[in-house]
């Protein structure tokens, strides 16, 4: 049975079967063109909205709307995908306006130090800080960051397909140990 909890949620093979059905329910090749079409489609409505992972965003409204279909009835599944694919545009916008406040915040903290001692401190703040969590959590925030460009996407797909956790519960789950991590971090630099 599929468990309709939104942060519990993941696409199973008979919610992924329904979602097709939608698309086409008499031909299940043209339901598969279908579906690659529809997710190009939300793919370039982020892209061209300026979202930064668009790949992920239309995956995720793909999931969205696959869990809908396993609990009521979805019509004209297109039109739907598009309006959960503005809700879920906002929702990402938000959520980076929160990341960017985190960060200047924490940038901030670090340059209350001053220049020369800046980087020594906060830097010996996080290793404590670090070494505060648990062992599987201090690999998933160093995993999550490590890289830079392509490199750093293909880190993050790797923790998703070990962890088998979908995108957005990641990015969540890294953004809480995150912000605890400031939070500790700035307690550490106000002492010292």
């Amino acid at each position: 049975m599929t468990n309709t909890a939104k942060n519990d949620w993941v696409l199973t093979s008979e919610s992924f079967d329904l979602l097709l059905t939608l698309l086409d329910p008499d031909d299940r090749e043209r339901a598969g063109r279908g579906y690659a079409e529809l997710r190009d489609a939300l793919e370039k409505f982020f892209e061209w909205r300026g979202a930064s992972h668009p790949e992920e965003l239309a995956d995720e409204t793909l999931n969205r709307v696959a869990r809908k279909a396993a609990v009521e009835p979805v019509r004209e599944v297109r039109h739907y995908s598009l309006g959960v694919a503005r809700l879920i545009l906002l929702e990402s916008f938000k959520k980076s306006e929160r990341e960017e406040k985190s960060l200047g915040e924490f940038s901030r903290l670090q340059t209350e130090t001053g220049p020369e001692a800046e980087g020594v401190i906060a830097g010996e703040c996080l290793a404590r800080c670090l070494d505060r969590l648990t062992a599987d959590n201090r690999e998933l925030v160093i995993r999550y960051y490590d890289g830079e460009g392509a490199a750093k996407a293909a880190n993050r797909r790797t923790l998703i397909e070990r962890l088998r956790l979908p995108a957005s519960t990641l990015r969540m789950r890294v953004l809480r140990l995150r912000q605890g991590l400031e939070e500790c971090v700035g307690r550490c630099i106000k002492v010292r």
